[in-house]
């Protein structure tokens, strides 16, 4: 089959998805850094700051996620120098099965995932992000699905599977 590629709202989602968090947390006085995979490897050493943001910022500015990188891969090689209970956000619209048991294995040692996902289904492609990020919330991984048309406020403070509530 022929390959897909995502349109580049789906880029554009990740990039304000991960410019919003890292907002969020440098406003808290905590250490941000940030490591993407695109056209090539992009890394912010973690840092505390408002001169941090602007740093942020202006790589994300450049930052093309095209790229042939397998998040398996990245996440074992780079992982490996992240301190134990450091959180390890993830945007991506990449939606393989095999993403819960990497996200579990990060968990187990040590970090703490948390996940955002660009809803490939808005964008005409398949699988939806949704089951994938049921499947993480329900094992305790905070899991968020960003939807085409949603606010990214929106989208980032409602729990995957939105508003049901699980009997106690």
């Amino acid at each position: 089959g022929r390959a897909f590629h995502l349109p580049p709202q789906t880029e554009e989602s990740m990039i304000a998805a991960a410019a919003s968090v890292a907002l969020h947390v440098l406003g808290r006085s905590r250490a941000t850094g940030l490591l993407g995979y695109g056209t090539s490897r992009l890394v912010v050493q973690p840092e505390r700051g408002e001169a941090q943001l602007f740093r942020l910022l202006e790589a994300l500015a450049g930052f093309q996620a095209d790229g042939d990188a397998d998040l398996t891969d990245v996440f074992r090689v780079e992982t490996s120098w992240f301190p134990r209970g450091a959180t390890v956000a993830i945007f991506t619209p990449n939606v393989r099965p095999d993403l819960y048991q990497e996200l579990l294995e990060l968990r187990r040692r040590g970090l703490a995932p948390v996940a955002a996902f660009v809803d490939p289904a808005d964008f005409g492609a398949r699988p939806s992000a949704q089951p994938l990020a049921q499947s993480l919330t329900d094992a305790g991984i905070p899991a968020r699905v960003i939807r085409r048309g949603t606010s990214l406020e929106q989208s980032l403070s409602q729990p995957a599977g939105g508003s049901r509530r699980d009997a106690a």
